[in-house]
């Protein structure tokens, strides 16, 4: 049988669930139907034009008060509702109280409903509760501490590769400068972060570096059109640009390249 199928007495039950906030828990008076053993379930509601859900209690023999534990689709047959508890370890009042027991043992976090729950079960297992939820979030703040180191670690990798790179790139753009040979106008990147980094065209790039004054039309040609400039152990340059429909070479780009050559060798 379904759980929205189920038509067991409805009880109205005094219950610990958690606020709004997800982080503190209070008391509900919540209505619920007996599944089976232990477990009960809310009346089913509507999530979606075709979902619903039911959230699942447990209440023990002897005990007034039951938890909420969480919901579950209203699809759900009994047998599957039961799998949910005993997943959890807490289909009965000895079982939960010995999943109690081998997380304190291990360190693990034990939720607020749980510790609340204990109030009326086993009061006396409250405060190592409380000392194993502390363990478990220094160990997971540890955790995060290294994975976050070891993040920072490789992306600081990361930005000395690729700024080496930008480097081995401009080394070599020099020694066409110096020496005479091809530059190709590809992209350098300078990296201040893995996300973070700056693009230039290389042409652009040493123009800016060395204070050659290239006009902002200059640049934006050199950007969209310029693929190679070839220079001479002389010093003279050709260049070799993309050509559109009535597209032309511009004429600026040769004044801002001789200087360019004049700056670098001279500095040599």
């Amino acid at each position: 049988m379904k759980l929205k199928e189920l038509n067991t007495t409805l009880e109205n039950q005094r219950t610990i669930c958690y606020k709004k906030d997800g982080n503190s828990i209070t008391y509900h008076n919540k209505d619920m139907r007996l599944v089976e053993g232990c477990l009960y379930c809310g009346e089913p509601e509507a999530e979606s034009q075709w979902n619903s859900y039911c959230m699942l209690y447990v209440r023990y023999p002897d005990q007034k008060v039951a938890m909420e534990i969480g919901t579950v689709n209203a699809d759900y047959n009994v047998e599957e509702a039961v799998g949910v508890v005993k997943k959890n370890g807490i289909e009965t009042q000895d079982t939960f109280i010995e999943c109690v027991k081998r997380k304190i043992e291990a360190q693990d976090h034990i939720q607020l409903t749980w510790i609340e729950y204990l109030k009326y079960i086993r009061p006396t297992l409250i405060d190592a509760c409380w000392e194993s939820r502390k363990a478990f979030a220094e160990k997971r703040e540890q955790i995060r501490q290294e994975r976050k180191a070891q993040r920072d670690a490789e992306d600081q990798k990361y930005v000395a590769e690729r700024n080496a790179e930008m480097e081995r790139q401009i080394a070599a753009a020099y020694e066409v400068i110096r020496n005479g040979g091809t530059l190709e106008n590809s992209d350098v990147s300078i990296y201040e972060s893995r996300y973070n980094c700056h693009t230039y065209k290389i042409v652009n790039y040493l123009f800016r570096q060395h204070g050659v004054n290239c006009p902002i039309k200059t640049q934006g040609w050199i950007n969209e059109r310029l693929s190679q400039v070839t220079i001479t152990p002389e010093g003279t340059v050709h260049v070799r640009f993309w050509k559109t429909k009535n597209g032309k070479c511009s004429e600026k780009v040769f004044d801002c390249l001789f200087e360019l050559v004049r700056i670098v060798r001279a500095e040599n």
